[in-house]
């Protein structure tokens, strides 16, 4: 089943719990025949794998809107996963050469800890 007929099916079952409970509200429906036919309408939708209709279609939606549900060719999704965790190592390399730099001055500064600190540092790899 594609996200378009779930999305659909999750709204057609929005709107149909919601007629029935306004005709049960009007007296159109009386309240027992209303839900019964409420969960008549649960278990069908329940056997189309469609539960849970208003939180659903909601989701559904912005899964659709988000490109969640967009068919992309697995090489390229592996392919732009390992640039990306390529450009968080090299961030991340950056960041604590920065923290290894801040550092290193302020114990450079420390007469009794400079010439260990420096050294400790020197050894430090990332």
């Amino acid at each position: 089943m594609t996200p378009r007929i779930r999305q659909t099916l999750y709204a057609l079952g929005t709107i149909a719990t919601s007629v029935l409970t306004l005709l049960s509200l009007w007296s159109i429906l009386s309240p027992a025949a209303a839900s019964s036919l409420s969960a008549a309408l649960t278990a069908l939708l329940s056997l189309a794998g469609v539960g849970a209709a208003g939180t659903a279609a909601v989701i559904t939606n912005k899964q659709r809107h988000d490109g969640t549900f967009d068919k992309t060719d697995p090489v390229t999704q592996v392919t732009q996963g390992v640039q990306a965790v390529q450009d968080q190592l090299a961030q991340a390399k950056a960041q604590a050469e920065a923290v290894k730099a801040a550092v290193s001055n302020v114990v450079d500064d420390i007469p009794v800890l400079g010439p260990i600190a420096a050294d400790a540092l020197s050894k430090v790899k990332f």
